[in-house]
């Protein structure tokens, strides 16, 4: 859907698929770690570092036989070692693409990409989605295309109106890839542009602004010939109505603060990006993670102690020795960064003219009343939801909505009726949700099988993997690779 309503807002859309020759294929080898139970992914060329470098690790027991692993090294017939598809080759084309075509053009593309691996021998190739404006750039796109992709073979073709379709169902599509292509080194991927598929509702920004928040919801478009109400996916919903961390639990004092501590630390330090800023600040939190080290309270200005608060940094909590840990402090770091972000998009995009208090005020309101408007919306749909069950199905019992509503039950199973059901709720002397623990036992199942909701929802589950498998007979065959 995204691809198409890219497709819309641009004049020409270019399909192009890169596959690897044997001589450049990124290779890496699984080899058996016996201290950890795992296979660690060892890079054998120097796409992820040098070689060697061990960029990723699988713990399925699926597959830690020897016999299992020689037949799947077998299948894809590269002298012992596996294919993968590399990031950073993705990203150099895209990057070499971009510049040779705004040299000659000053034509700024899109890019929509997804890897796939074949079905044969599991062997990676990317499928890409071009998109651009210009005449100029359209004579050229074939050659630079192909000039910029030294590491296999080229095909290029101009997309016909449902191109953006086929590419996109690649990443819906159900392949059966063996289940060492499931861990996060070798699994297919997708990446496309910033703010892919926004452009349409960035030129309405005015309207839906004025109109919020029920403008937002339900702004319908054609395509593929066809009229669809669309509901704003999460990262369109986090551009125009950007939700702070701890966003529910916070006074609106501290809202406001949370979504304007940018205008505090451009006033406090100078920076290029958010990046340099995060830079900074965590260059002053390693100052205190020293052991027994207090911060005097005239260390910082005033401003820097207001900057801290309200990213939650505490001094304090970073003198203990957990704190020296990588993963921590990464954590941390990530935290203010998007922290930081939010606050950017809040005072750049959101607002009209951030250095007025009353458009901050103005705008902050809209954003509360959007998502209080919404989480009424979606408490509405879910009674009513239930309302509509219980009318189409009368003989099922209101216990049958919670067991297909909630995934948690108790470990020595409910009582088999309503009733006792209600009676045994009754007597938890501690909150359900703490008393839950997630076991599901055999009977409960069989109810769950059971359930009018469930057996529909199965239906419709069923019908959608039966349309969205490709090359079904050789991904019978490849089943053995699941199964084993």
């Amino acid at each position: 859907m995204l691809c198409s309503l890219e497709e819309q807002d641009n004049v020409y859309c270019a399909f192009v698929s890169l596959t690897y020759s044997n001589r450049f294929i990124p290779l890496c080898k699984p080899i058996f770690n016996p201290s950890d139970n795992c296979y660690d992914i060892v890079d054998m060329d120097d796409r992820v570092g040098s070689p060697g470098t061990v960029f990723g690790r699988d713990f399925c027991n699926s597959h830690k036989s020897p016999v299992y692993m020689k037949k799947l090294l077998s299948k894809i017939n590269l002298r012992g070692f596996i294919g993968y598809g590399s990031r950073r080759d993705l990203q150099l084309y895209i990057k070499r693409v971009r510049d040779r075509l705004f040299r000659k053009t000053n034509e700024k593309i899109r890019f929509y990409a997804v890897l796939e691996y074949g079905p044969v021998h599991f062997r990676p190739h990317f499928h890409i989605l071009f998109y651009f404006n210009s005449s100029e750039a359209l004579e050229i796109m074939s050659q630079v295309v192909r000039k910029s992709w030294t590491f296999g073979r080229v095909d290029y073709s101009l997309s016909r109106g449902k191109c953006s379709s086929y590419v996109s169902s690649y990443v819906n599509s159900t392949v059966s890839l063996p289940r060492l292509f499931a861990c996060d080194a070798l699994k297919p991927f997708s990446s496309h542009s910033n703010f892919f598929a926004q452009g349409f509702y960035r030129r309405k920004k005015e309207e839906i602004y004025e109109n919020a928040p029920n403008s937002f919801a339900g702004i319908s478009r054609v395509l593929n010939g066809e009229n669809v109400i669309l509901n704003p996916w999460r990262s369109l919903t986090s551009l125009f109505f950007p939700r702070c961390r701890k966003f529910d639990d916070k006074s609106y004092s501290e809202l406001y603060e949370s979504y304007t501590v940018l205008r505090e630390c451009e006033q406090e330090f100078k920076f290029t990006s958010l990046s340099h800023l995060t830079s900074i600040l965590m260059s002053m939190v390693q100052d205190f993670i020293n052991e027994d080290y207090v911060v005097p309270s005239d260390h910082y200005s005033p401003r820097i102690h207001k900057i801290f608060r309200i990213l939650g940094i505490d001094f304090g909590l970073y003198r203990f020795h957990q704190t020296k840990t990588g993963n921590f402090l990464d954590y941390y770091r990530n935290r203010i960064y998007s922290d930081l972000s939010v606050s950017k998009r809040f005072l750049y995009f959101c607002c009209k003219d951030c250095s007025d208090y009353g458009d901050r005020v103005r705008t902050l309101n809209t954003i509360i009343e959007f998502y209080s408007n919404r989480d009424m919306i979606n408490l509405r749909d879910f009674y009513t939801s239930q309302i509509d069950y219980l009318r189409d199905f009368p003989s099922s019992s209101p216990l049958s909505l919670l067991l297909f509503y909630d995934n948690s039950f108790p470990p020595n199973g409910f009582p088999h009726d309503y009733k006792s059901f209600v009676s045994f709720i009754d007597s938890c002397d501690v909150p359900y949700s703490e008393k839950c623990i997630c076991q599901l036992r055999t009977t409960f199942i069989d109810m769950l099988k059971s359930n009018p909701m469930y057996k529909n929802y199965r239906c419709f589950v069923d019908k959608r993997f039966t349309r969205a498998i490709k090359h079904k007979r050789l991904n019978d065959m490849n089943n053995i690779f699941i199964n084993d």
